[in-house]
């Protein structure tokens, strides 16, 4: 499948980057691992995912195009 990565907030600094585009992915922890190998410094962040605009809390398979969202987790308030 194909994704399409967005970055927000802090983690744009962290990347220098607000997306990236990638290929041949399988499901978001395939994602996950691409995203952290090519950032290291964003394994010492806290963030949520979200595949197409809903927030996740475990792997999804990916079938066709899909935007997934790396962002910082909401403050409450």
């Amino acid at each position: 499948a194909e994704a399409e990565v967005l970055f927000f907030g802090l983690l744009t600094e962290v990347t220098g980057v607000n997306s990236i585009r990638l290929w041949d992915v399988a499901d978001t922890d395939g994602v996950e691992q691409i995203v952290l190998n090519r950032y290291p410094e964003l394994r010492k962040q806290t963030y949520i995912m979200a595949l197409d605009r809903q927030v996740i809390g475990g792997n999804r398979l990916l079938k066709t195009s899909h935007t997934i969202a790396f962002m910082p987790p909401f403050s409450g308030g």
